[in-house]
């Protein structure tokens, strides 16, 4: 009577250090284990009373997640404490120090397999003296040798699948820092593509600037005299041509003057270096301060050590501007 009331206080201890050890708070993965559906269910059986149920879920949750080392733990103080299955529980505790060398738990799963093997050690001693009272029978033992056989093959496989998650961990890593650098370079992706498209039109702008300028109406006339002077020696000029020349010449004079001027306006407006800015394009750069996209080129000759063939610049580099 007394040995069972000690070993009545003993389990009700071990199920109240289980439950609370489950209630505090562990690493991310003890974490996640314990929030699934399945191992609140068989929690649930435990704290109910319902030991037999508790095994059975506990079970199948270790089938289901290998890798579930809070389930196993509890599997194991399970088969121990209530089912006296040390030949189980010492499987269970053997995988789980195999899945967790330094889990939280680890070091009593350590002192429980020591128990379990001297209470197997007692049960052989007693088959190998002769006594029968508690010994292993023949079925038994084989059983025995069959789950230890099974423990270390589920250990094997325990161990290939840990490499495993450790290469895909990696590979998760690998991929998390790649999505980071796509999130903080995202202004500098849509930079590129915007770039393809600049490139492009740069250069069907350069085609455009290497066609000699259009010629207005007073040049395309006095163009047109000038070759009708040459072509019919001697010829005498229609009445209005001088005038229609000296106008001609005068407002040609005066644009010439304008885009001096203007030419000057530019430089006296064009800093010494520029700073590139986010979301700036050396096409952007050429109309912003040269007023045409034909100057990108000038920028790019001057800065050749930064500046690739293509024109790509990048935020924060000091570009000389030429004048």
């Amino acid at each position: 009577m007394k040995n069972n009331s000690i070993g009545l206080i003993l389990f009700l201890f071990s199920v109240t250090f289980l439950v609370s050890c489950d209630k505090i708070g562990g690493s991310d993965k003890a974490f996640a284990e314990r929030e699934s559906s399945a191992y609140r269910a068989a929690m649930e059986d435990y704290r109910a009373g319902r030991l037999t149920r508790a095994i059975a879920e506990f079970e199948k949750v270790c089938r289901e997640n290998p890798a579930n080392s809070s389930a196993r733990f509890q599997l194991a103080c399970l088969l121990m404490d209530s089912k006296k299955d040390f030949v189980g529980a010492y499987c269970a505790f053997k995988e789980y120090v195999l899945q967790m060398p330094e889990g939280e738990k680890t070091h009593l799963a350590k002192d429980r397999l020591s128990i379990c093997e001297k209470e197997l050690a007692k049960i052989f001693a007693k088959r190998a003296g002769g006594n029968n009272d508690g010994a292993l029978t023949a079925a038994e033992a084989d059983e025995l040798r069959k789950k230890l056989k099974d423990s270390e093959a589920s250990g094997m496989e325990l161990s290939k699948a840990l490499e495993e998650g450790k290469k895909r961990i990696v590979e998760l890593e690998e991929r998390v820092k790649h999505l980071k650098e796509l999130v903080s370079g995202g202004a500098e992706a849509e930079e590129k593509a915007r770039d393809i498209g600049d490139v492009k039109a740069l250069l069907d702008s350069e085609s455009d600037a290497d066609q000699p300028p259009p010629q207005n109406d007073a040049a395309k006339v006095l163009s047109s005299f000038d070759a009708d002077a040459q072509a019919t020696q001697p010829f005498k000029q229609p009445e209005g041509a001088k005038e229609a020349r000296d106008l001609a010449k005068k407002k040609s004079e005066e644009e010439a003057a304008k885009r001096k001027a203007s030419e000057e306006a530019e430089k006296a407006g064009i800093p010494d270096t520029y700073v590139v800015q986010e979301g700036d394009t050396l096409y952007k750069i050429a109309l912003k301060f040269y007023g045409k996209s034909s100057a990108w080129r000038r920028i790019r000759d001057a800065n050749r050590t930064l500046i690739s063939n293509d024109g790509r610049v990048k935020t924060g580099q000091k570009l000389v501007m030429p004048k």
